[in-house]
């Protein structure tokens, strides 16, 4: 958003799968996968949140992106993470404006060299609002992680840092 809203304050620009959610609004095929991904950890992981149940809410949230029993087997440093970071996650989960409204013209004003970057193994969602981030950036680079899901800098960090920094690099 800070890109979109301040492009001169951006001179390159890395996204990993960013969850611009209202773009998949734009096809049948992604409205769907949003509307799952909504009922299967956005409703869960607020409810859970709601009630008070912070590492509830985090596995929820987790299986609902990931997959269900994904969470219990990340990393026990990845699960610290994802902990010591629960207030911004609830923050994020019982905000009014959870999926502020973004457009391909909206992303056309993100002027910066931009990488877009995919999990080999991700879900289906984050590709395709990949797909159409690609569709309308003007300046834009893809990579792939191999044998990475969407936690791709902790599944595949050498292959993500590389391919990071190389972009750095060049822009």
């Amino acid at each position: 958003m800070v890109a979109r809203d301040h492009p001169e304050a951006i001179r390159s620009l890395t996204l990993g799968e960013p969850p611009v959610m209202p773009l998949l609004k734009t096809t049948p095929e992604g409205n769907d996968l949003l509307t799952t991904y909504i009922t299967t950890s956005i409703v869960p992981s607020s409810e859970a949140f709601k009630q008070g149940n912070d590492e509830e809410g985090v596995r929820r949230f987790a299986n609902g992106v990931l997959g269900e029993g994904s969470y219990e087997k990340l990393p026990p440093p990845v699960q610290k993470r994802l902990m010591d970071n629960v207030q911004e996650l609830k923050g994020e989960r019982l905000s009014r404006d959870l999926f502020p409204p973004t457009t391909c013209e909206d992303v056309q004003k993100v002027k910066a060299p931009t990488l877009l970057i995919d999990g080999e193994l991700s879900p289906k969602m984050f590709h395709l609002i990949n797909d159409m981030l690609e569709r309308c950036l003007p300046s834009v680079e893809r990579a792939k992680i191999p044998a990475a899901s969407h936690q791709m800098e902790v599944e595949n960090p050498q292959a993500f840092n590389e391919t990071v920094l190389a972009f750095i690099a060049r822009h």
